[in-house]
């Protein structure tokens, strides 16, 4: 009797360790594929801030691009119209590969809330960027005609009347500016979660 109670207690025995270890096992399981899921999730917010920061650096340079441009056209003043047809078509391209980016921008902001948050900072707002841009490029386009019609119009005159159509832009880059340190801020706070997560 006392064999077939001590084979009882056995079996009970080996029952409570099975069990314990697939419940071990599950837990295993179940948090390995929680870190799994969690890292994901934090690996794809840093290729979202990427892809918005280097969108965001991109609008800059061609910001920066349309900018020297424009200093062509006041330059041109006082050669030849032809020379400032030339400088205003280079500045003209540089104006729409600008707007492109800024479409390209604007749908990184549509596709992430946290963009869209990033960019309720901005002054001029994102829904207003491309009639920024169009108010500078209205202002480009009176000084090269004025620069075009009247011979006695100097570059110096045309860069001071260029001036308020320079601050418009100027707040643009500065914003951008803004949004960028934000952006990296974000990144290097997601890096950090993620590298705590991991050493959890």
């Amino acid at each position: 009797m006392l064999y077939i109670e001590s084979r009882r207690l056995g079996r009970k025995t080996a029952l409570g360790f099975i069990l314990l270890a697939f419940v071990i096992v599950t837990q295993v399981l179940v948090g390995g594929w929680g870190l799994y899921q969690m890292h994901r999730e934090m690996s794809s917010q840093l290729v979202s801030l990427s892809d918005f920061q280097v969108e965001s650096l991109e609008l800059k340079a061609r910001l920066n691009e349309m900018r020297k441009l424009e200093k062509d056209i006041l330059l041109s003043g006082a050669s030849l119209a032809n020379n400032i047809n030339n400088a205003e078509t280079r500045w003209q391209s540089a104006l729409d590969n600008t707007l492109q980016q800024v479409d390209r921008l604007l749908s990184e902001v549509n596709e992430s809330q946290e963009h869209a948050a990033l960019f309720k900072q901005l002054s001029p707002p994102h829904d207003q960027l491309k009639s920024v841009l169009e108010q500078y490029a209205h202002g480009v386009r009176k000084i090269a005609g004025l620069l075009k019609s009247d011979a006695d119009f100097t570059p110096q005159e045309a860069n001071s009347a260029l001036t308020p159509y320079k601050t418009i832009i100027a707040n643009a880059e500065n914003a951008l500016n803004r949004i960028v340190v934000i952006a990296e801020e974000h990144e290097e706070e997601t890096l950090e979660e993620l590298i705590e997560r991991r050493n959890l």
